[in-house]
Parts: structure tokens; C-alpha cells; sequence
């Protein structure tokens, strides 16, 4: 037999199958479909976790920058600096801060006085404002 009439045979074959299967799937559906509303798909999704963005995003500006006051005092280490920056939030790392202010010779640079910082302020822009006279 040549290649033709086996690619024949294999057509039909594919035919009947599918015609079959869509018979019987036709007679006895496995699936059932249920029509849920806009407020099931949103309770469910709740379920799982899933949340709206608008929910979860903060959309007030922010037109004032919020700043709060740091006090070094006179006799207060570079430790005792970095643990005081770590617990008002200003930094991640206080053992990675009193490094990196090692690191640019500054330790002796910070004055004690009253500073206004602002949250997510970089270690550079941090140092920067410590080491700076008024």
C-alpha cells in the first residue's frame, strides 16, 4: 500500500473518533456549568486571598513631606547613634549603618544636636545630614 491510502485510513480514523466521542459526551455531559454573579466571583476570590488594588494602595497625596525629629546627645557613641536611628525606623540595620560610617571616616563628624529626618532616607543622604553644621 502506498503512503497515500495509509494517510487515508488514518484520516477516517481521526473522523470517527471525534464524531464518536462527541456523541457520547453529547448523551451524558461530565461537566456541569454554573452561571456565578459578579458578587460569588468577588466573595470567592476574597476566599482565596485575593484583594483589589484600590483597596491596597494608599491614594491620598502626600503634598507634606512627614518628617520627624532624631536627637543625638552629647556623649552618645556611633552605636549608640545607629541603635537610636534603627529603633525610630531610619534605618534597616544599625550594625550596617555604624559600618558605612566607618567606612567614610565620619564617626567623629556628628554633633550632637536636635535633626529632622524623614523614613527612607538613604545612608548617604542620612550621614549627610548628621555631619552637617548649621
Amino acid at each position: 500500500m502506498t503512503k497515500k491510502i495509509y494517510f487515508f485510513y488514518i484520516l477516517i480514523g481521526v473522523g470517527i473518533g471525534i464524531i464518536f466521542s462527541t456523541f457520547i459526551f453529547k448523551l451524558n455531559p461530565i461537566i456541569e456549568y454554573k452561571q456565578y454573579s459578579d458578587d460569588e466571583v468577588i466573595e470567592k476570590a476574597k476566599e482565596l486571598g485575593m484583594v483589589f488594588v484600590k483597596e491596597n494602595i494608599d491614594v491620598k497625596p502626600s503634598s507634606k513631606e512627614e518628617y520627624s525629629s532624631f536627637v543625638v546627645k552629647n556623649g552618645d557613641t556611633l552605636i549608640d547613634i545607629s541603635n537610636n536611628l534603627f529603633k525610630k525606623g531610619f534605618v534597616d540595620d544599625p550594625d550596617e549603618f555604624t559600618q558605612f560610617v566607618k567606612d567614610k571616616g565620619l564617626e567623629r563628624k556628628i554633633a550632637p544636636e536636635k535633626y529632622e529626618l524623614k523614613k527612607n532616607l538613604s545612608y548617604t543622604t542620612i550621614l549627610k545630614i548628621l555631619t552637617e553644621k548649621e
